[in-house]
């Protein structure tokens, strides 16, 4: 299990897991599956299962709701884990193959909603909220993103 003195270099642990915030050690902001592959660059480099990050997927994850404050308090939309890309309207969280339902109260109340151009997801930070919420968002925008190290 990936607990605190497990954390690779540049890793934080939240709720016994590991994230990588790109924004700690990058300000260029990068598509979906830039990020991707950045997280499972990584991977190869640690010897270890990393990804982008997925919320509520692992029961060895506790701290989802400290993780989802953490992206908040850095203040930058980042690019997460799942994707329609597959199969338009069916979110699955990419490594883990988990459903993302389009009824968990991550979602924006106005999200998912944006057809067929619309396939990756972002936790998009709103100064009127007090958390992120999940947003659909076209995998060419470019973000910041969090890679997780998957367990």
């Amino acid at each position: 299990m990936a607990e605190c003195d497990s954390c690779p270099f540049l890793f934080t642990e939240i709720g016994r897991c590991c994230y990588l915030f790109s924004s700690e050690i990058s300000q260029t902001a990068i598509t979906w599956s830039d990020a991707r592959q950045a997280c499972q660059n990584l991977g190869i480099e640690y010897a270890r299962n990393i990804d982008l990050a997925e919320v509520g997927t692992s029961s060895t994850c506790t701290g989802d709701v400290d993780f989802m404050q953490r992206i908040s308090d850095k203040g930058h939309h980042v690019w997460m884990g799942a994707s329609d890309i597959d199969q338009e309207d069916n979110w699955v969280w990419m490594n883990t193959g988990k459903p993302l339902l389009d009824t968990n109260n991550m979602w924006d109340l106005t999200h998912p909603n944006g057809g067929t151009s619309m396939n990756c997801m972002r936790a998009f930070v709103n100064g009127t909220h007090r958390r992120p919420y999940f947003m659909d968002d076209s995998c060419t925008d470019t973000n910041h993103y969090v890679c997780q190290i998957v367990v």
